[in-house]
């Protein structure tokens, strides 16, 4: 895949918040593709390996959720961890282990927020961006929260594909979403070229019986696992 150049990534705290102000502006937050035309979905996940930061990328067929490629890579971690700056924390190793990617998928995964976040612009809008494609943001937890200042999270059905709208305060950004009953739900929002509801069609279609995450995040977190305890194996032959 090819990567943008859209900044410097040795940067402070105060540029870094900089930077997402700026790019925050270049958003968009509406679908230019047919979602009956998309036949390859890539999930993203981070893992870390003392200092360096280990990325995983997974490319599968969609709808039937087969796996096509998958690479990793391994970057020196540069910037501290800092709430609502995790892409200059986890990019630089995204970044890498794209440009290993010989697939143009249709559609980015990503593990973490898309707009929900506080200026909007969380790290699946960032690789969005960075890669000129369509991202969701698809998170294990909810950045907005209470403490935080924001709205209560509302009741979140129990059941299979119950699902419940969240704001941050004055819009609509994130879906909740129960996807397998009994377990926790995940937190959908748009990153790049996408809007919320089409988002949830995507990650509705990618979620297999039983699983919590979709599949392609689910074998990107796999991947970044197996290299983490350093193994070799790759997950499919």
């Amino acid at each position: 895949m090819e990567v943008l150049q859209l900044h410097k990534w040795d940067v402070s705290k105060e540029e870094a918040l900089e930077i997402q102000r700026m790019l925050v502006k270049r958003l968009k937050l509406s679908p230019d593709f047919d979602v009956d035309e998309i036949r390859l979905v890539a999930g993203i996940d981070v893992s870390f390996l003392g200092e360096q930061s280990l990325a995983a990328i997974v490319v599968t067929s969609f709808p039937e959720l087969d796996i096509v490629e998958q690479e990793v890579a391994t970057v020196k971690i540069n910037f501290p961890y800092i709430p609502g700056l995790l892409a200059f924390r986890e990019a630089p190793s995204i970044i890498e282990c794209a440009k290993r990617i010989k697939s143009e998928p249709d559609i980015l995964l990503v593990d973490g927020q898309g707009i929900a976040h506080p200026r909007r612009f969380g790290i699946a809008c960032h690789i969005g961006l960075l890669l000129d494609k369509p991202s969701i943001g698809c998170a294990k937890s909810w950045l907005l929260g209470e403490k935080q200042g924001y709205p209560p999270l509302p009741p979140i059905p129990n059941e299979q594909g119950g699902v419940a709208y969240l704001s941050d305060g004055k819009d609509v950004v994130a879906i909740a979403l129960r996807s397998a009953e009994g377990k926790p739900p995940i937190f959908i929002s748009p990153g790049h070229r996408i809007d919320l509801e089409t988002a949830l069609k995507i990650i509705k279609g990618t979620i297999k019986d039983g699983q919590r995450l979709p599949a392609p995040l689910l074998f990107a977190h796999n991947l970044a696992t197996e290299r983490k305890r350093g193994g070799q194996k790759r997950l499919f032959i």
